[in-house]
């Protein structure tokens, strides 16, 4: 398969060659997908396009079958320029729900490993974009669930669908960008495991259900640095914003003080560090920090916006229940008035769309009793087997559960719970914790 400037060949269901302008970027054949199936009792299969007993070309699509299971893969290849598009139709003849495929995982070459090619580097899109010359300190364990945070997810760790090899071709800067222009931002993972850049492509499909994708893995190839090998994704994702989705410039929604001149200050108002004894600090009663504020004001010429920690009522770090605020709550309002009446801010840190169970911090915060007299495990996350498993998150400060944020019930208790953040007359409050992409 071949564009203007990049080859692609592949044998039986392997990839066996990508290269561009004669340089070929991949070490070793990979297969040309990996799908995974999952059981209503959890269990999963995972096989491989080289696996297929039949491969044949029908209707301008390359269609795999004869895997052990009653599954048919239709890929179908589209060039254009310096690109290739790869789209992929699967045939569902299971009792099996089809949870992802692996398009085109590239082994490439040279890696991007310590001693590699001078110059060769990846792209991801991690946090605010990572450029890596090594892939040592990459997590290399596969998404399930329960989470322990921090895997490889867009969107979650990562803000964008797209990944760029970097490398030199006679001297040149040349790129090799990966993309998928997905408008409705499905889970993907994307990342490097056993040296092979892999986008998984979660389909949300449900049991015996076909897969048909709308949108393609593209595969794009150019002389230019890194800018360069983001510039169509960028030009993309500018004509095909997520609903709702504007401009700070133009959200007109946001309060005046959001594009002021602000400067944060956090702080606990009991303990000192998240593990030791939560009693009151030197900034309990919730006034005893106005001085302080005061002087960052006038030190630093900026709008304080005042963050604080440790102050729900309940239990630090215990979402979802934060209201009232801890100790006096005539101390929090009156720390409120005095903040507004200088012009600056106050703000809550809250902690995500955990479902306490029991603290860790303060013994005698437990909600068991209530999520079993509530039956509130319906409204919690459950793992591939159907099962609600506890939390991998903070399990040091707590023990509990993720609220379901998809379903009646836990939109329900996440209302319920924060409601008396947006009546209270605070200027901004963190609900979503330190999340990457709402994860």
């Amino acid at each position: 398969m071949k564009s203007n400037y990049l080859n692609l060949l592949f044998e039986q269901g392997m990839l066996v060659s990508l290269s561009h302008n004669g340089k070929e970027l991949i070490k070793a054949p990979s297969p040309l997908f990996r799908i995974c199936l999952r059981g209503r009792n959890g269990d999963k299969v995972v096989f491989s396009a080289n696996e297929a007993a039949d491969i044949c070309e029908k209707d301008g699509f390359t269609v795999f079958s004869g895997f052990p299971f009653d599954i048919t893969v239709a890929l179908h290849f589209d060039t254009c320029g310096n690109k290739i598009e790869v789209y992929a139709n699967i045939k569902n003849n299971t009792e099996f729900a089809i949870e992802w495929i692996i398009l085109l995982p590239l082994i490439l070459n040279p890696l991007y490993l310590d001693g590699g090619e001078e110059g060769t580097e990846l792209l991801l899109p991690y946090n605010e974009g990572l450029l890596l010359n090594s892939i040592k300190k990459i997590p290399d364990i596969p998404p399930e669930y329960p989470s322990s945070g921090g895997r490889l997810m867009f969107p979650n760790m990562m803000f964008a669908q797209t990944a760029s090899y970097l490398y030199k071709n006679n001297g040149k800067d040349c790129y090799l960008n990966i993309c998928v222009p997905d408008e409705t931002r499905a889970p993907k993972e994307i990342t490097v495991r056993n040296n092979e850049l892999i986008f998984k492509l979660f389909c949300g499909a449900d049991y015996s259900f076909d897969v048909t994708f709308s949108y393609p893995l593209v595969l794009r190839c150019g002389e230019g640095g890194w800018e360069r090998s983001c510039d169509e994704y960028r030009e993309w994702f500018a004509l095909h914003l997520p609903v709702s989705v504007k401009k700070l410039c133009d959200n007109y929604a946001l309060p005046e003080w959001y594009n002021d001149n602000v400067i944060v200050v956090t702080y606990p108002v009991r303990g000192i560090h998240d593990m030791d004894k939560m009693e009151p600090n030197a900034y309990y009663p919730y006034t005893n920090a106005y001085p302080i504020i005061s002087e960052i004001k006038e030190k630093t010429g900026m709008r304080p916006l005042v963050l604080l920690m440790h102050w729900e009522g309940t239990a630090p770090w215990a979402p979802p229940y934060v209201w009232p605020p801890y100790g006096d709550i005539y101390s929090f309002f009156e720390f409120l008035k005095k903040l507004h009446d200088s012009g600056c801010l106050l703000g809550v840190y809250c902690s995500g769309f955990g479902y306490t169970e029991k603290s860790n911090l303060i013994c005698d915060y437990d909600n068991k009793e209530r999520i079993n007299k509530e039956e509130l495990y319906n409204y919690f996350c459950a793992a591939p087997d159907g099962k609600v498993e506890l939390s991998r998150i903070c399990t040091a400060q707590r023990s509990g559960y993720d609220i379901c944020p998809a379903c009646d019930g836990g939109k329900a208790i996440l209302n319920d719970a924060y409601s008396p953040l947006f009546s209270s007359g605070i200027d901004y409050a963190q609900i979503l914790d330190q999340n990457h992409g709402g994860g």
